[in-house]
């Protein structure tokens, strides 16, 4: 499966996808950028999908670029989860198979072994 939601992330997007403000809008999934720890994405609700890719999971659907598509295809999937610690509570979008995604630095060596 290349996308995968939580029921946690999935309860709590479907609250802000129903609500009066957002009706009939799609989610979208972008890529922001690359660092040491691999590719970041982002999330936003907009009205068009035009030549966008439709993902679905644990009943939500959400849009990519195909371009976005063709490198998941190659470094594994995306998982939507919502987290709550110390720090506050909110959405956590992981790319690929490990914790360090993609990236090369030194200090994720151990976990691409």
């Amino acid at each position: 499966m290349m996308f995968m939601v939580s029921d946690k992330a999935s309860l709590e997007l479907k609250k802000v996808m129903e609500s009066e403000a957002n009706k009939g809008k799609n989610l979208i999934l972008y890529f922001i950028g690359a660092g040491c720890s691999g590719p970041s994405l982002g999330m936003a609700l907009d009205d068009s999908t035009d030549g966008l890719v439709e993902l679905n999971s644990n009943q939500i659907n959400a849009y990519i670029e195909p371009k976005l598509k063709e490198y998941l295809d190659q470094i594994g999937e995306i998982k939507v989860d919502y987290i709550t610690n110390e720090h506050g509570e909110g959405y956590k979008i992981s790319v690929g198979d490990s914790d360090c995604g993609a990236g090369g630095c030194a200090g994720c060596a151990g976990h691409h072994e």
